[in-house]
């Protein structure tokens, strides 16, 4: 695959989550999986933004069941939380099984597994658009 038509795929998606990159190695790097970026000699994978990306569904989703939920108790919101998050790492986790570890984009792109890539992606939109910078 042309690097031309690899970064016309990366554009299409940004538009279709309605994210704008202010740094485009922040989007490359969240969808670099540490296998590809170990047969390729890189250096930077997704899994740091995995981890940022972890906290920001977490963060999302406290909010949502906060907001939906205005009687319910703190103990019982944590539990919600807890199965919603859980059931969206199962999701991924069913996802990449059910793929057998295929890329999410084609050969020769900086491709990730399915389960960590919309995380790692959460996280690189939370640096890009300098959310969280002090």
């Amino acid at each position: 695959m042309s690097e031309a038509s690899v970064e016309h795929r990366l554009e299409a998606l940004d538009r279709a989550l309605g994210v704008a990159f202010r740094d485009p190695e922040l989007r490359e790097a969240s969808l670099t999986h540490r296998s590809f970026a170990f047969e390729h000699d890189l250096t930077v994978t997704n899994e740091r933004l995995e981890f940022l990306g972890d906290s920001v569904l977490g963060l999302v989703v406290t909010d949502l069941a906060y907001r939906m939920y205005p009687a319910m108790p703190e103990g019982e919101l944590a539990k919600l939380r807890a199965a919603i998050v859980n059931m969206t790492a199962l999701a991924d986790d069913r996802r990449r099984d059910a793929r057998d570890g295929r890329r999410a984009l084609e050969e020769g792109s900086r491709a990730t597994s399915c389960s960590r890539g919309p995380r790692a992606h959460l996280g690189a939109t939370r640096r890009s658009t300098g959310e969280g910078e002090r």
